[in-house]
């Protein structure tokens, strides 16, 4: 067994940006000099919130709720927001690389525990469970230390590292090619280990979440092996802090009727929510304290 990760050292990536917009003679954007004063105020009003409710416009805007949908409807067609079932947001980020998981384990440590203090909810003792690799599920390992007879299967170095000393859990590292960006393995190796067991709960998180689709990735080389992990799995339980609602990806690893409960921390707009329960998605919010 790998007794520590190696960590490498990685250039910095660039960060995911809003697409750019053209600029006019006076510094503005030429979307914004097309738009009326009333949509300029929609606009401003839900960058600022990176979401909004339709209520929420139509109430703190002074104005009605058919005149709200012909502006959304007309921002939405220059590209400056995407609607939703009740609602707009700014659109998701340029689809840009993920930062290194060691990198993205330093952001949103609050939400990520609470996330992780939420899940441990739903694990017993004696349970066998799947712990794949990620930033955000990596904060489980914190709290595990109370369980018993406990079984961790994991496809993460970082996982590894944090319980192997641990004589309460039996840890199964489940091999296979090493991914050293992410600090993981994948392969035939790691999806046939996998299959010798029997597995309650499945812990996950995903690049993104768009509230129509579901979960997206980059990583096409490890769709087959999560898409596996969940057949193998009784239940799925899939972790993500509200900037996931703010990128996108190439490809849908999860369908939203596929994973059994959403946790999100509680910073995630009302309107996201129930758009996202709307396509099949159980939902639970996490106090972030």
């Amino acid at each position: 067994m790998i007794e520590s990760s190696v960590h490498m050292f990685l250039g910095a990536q660039p960060r995911a940006a809003r697409p750019k917009l053209k600029k006019d003679r006076r510094g503005g954007t030429m979307e914004n000099a097309a738009l009326s004063t009333r949509q300029k105020k929609v606009l401003e009003y839900i960058k600022t919130r990176e979401s909004a409710g339709l209520e929420e416009i139509c109430r703190d805007l002074s104005i009605s709720e058919s005149t709200a949908r012909r502006m959304l409807s007309a921002l939405e067609e220059k590209k400056l927001v995407k609607r939703f079932r009740g609602g707009a947001m700014m659109p998701p980020a340029e689809n840009v690389p993920e930062l290194p998981v060691v990198r993205r384990s330093q952001e949103m440590l609050r939400e990520k525990r609470a996330l992780a203090r939420a899940a441990c909810g739903h694990i017993k003792n004696g349970d066998t469970i799947l712990l794949t690799s990620g930033s955000t599920v990596q904060q489980l390992c914190a709290f595990l230390g109370d369980f018993t007879e406990l079984t961790v299967l994991t496809d993460s170095l970082l996982v590894q590292n944090e319980l192997m000393h641990n004589k309460n859990i039996q840890l199964v590292l489940l091999g296979g090619i090493l991914n050293a960006q992410e600090q993981c393995t994948y392969g035939f190796l790691t999806t046939e280990n996998a299959a010798h067991f029997k597995i309650d709960t499945m812990f996950t998180s995903a690049k993104g979440l768009n509230v129509h689709r579901g979960f997206m990735t980059d990583d096409m080389q490890h769709m087959p092996l999560y898409r596996r992990f969940m057949e193998l799995s009784d239940r799925v339980i899939a972790l993500a802090d509200h900037t996931k609602l703010y990128q996108d990806g190439k490809a849908v690893l999860y369908n939203f009727s596929e994973v059994s409960l959403l946790l999100l921390d509680d910073a995630v707009p009302r309107p996201l929510v129930r758009t996202m329960q709307e396509n099949g998605c159980a939902v639970s919010l996490c106090p972030s304290v």
